[in-house]
């Protein structure tokens, strides 16, 4: 079982672990529970800010907004290889690959727990989600690796 968190509550974690290089965040929708994931894209913001060493990450967000203030500057974070979304929902690849490929130029492993390979006792909601969300988040790895043409071209 995870916990319920928030924006405001990753944005804690990061200024909080600086040096952390692999963090799991997981939220009870991550086990087939629970509402839609209160993080969002924009959280992530806050990792690339406060962990400069923070090469693996694995979370559930909610990705079906692109949405970033537009006051905040952030200096892109060329650690983070690899981000686990597990069953985090997504819309749209291009703009979220466009966020991504901004804010962690480096990033180019996407995995995602598609039809529960992971968790074997995976229920009709992990299956549902996987199904989902699974091909647009492949799709969203297909273009950052893809490079800085890919993006450009989005």
């Amino acid at each position: 079982m995870g916990f319920d968190i928030d924006d405001a509550a990753v944005i804690d974690m990061a200024r909080g672990w600086p040096q952390i290089e692999d963090i799991e965040v997981m939220t009870p929708t991550y086990h087939g529970q629970g509402p839609v994931p209160r993080v969002t894209l924009a959280a992530l913001l806050a990792f690339a800010q406060y962990c400069p060493r923070l090469a693996k990450l694995r979370i559930v967000l909610d990705a079906s907004v692109v949405s970033v203030p537009r006051a905040y500057v952030c200096t892109p974070q060329s650690t983070l290889v690899w981000l686990d979304v597990g069953y985090s929902r997504v819309l749209a690849a291009p703009p979220v690959a466009h966020f991504l490929s901004v804010l962690f130029p480096q990033l180019s492993d996407l995995p995602t727990d598609h039809n529960g390979e992971r968790y074997p006792g995976a229920d009709g909601m992990h299956l549902e989600y996987s199904q989902a969300f699974h091909p647009i988040w492949k799709e969203v790895e297909t273009l950052l690796c893809g490079g800085e043409a890919s993006i450009k071209e989005l």
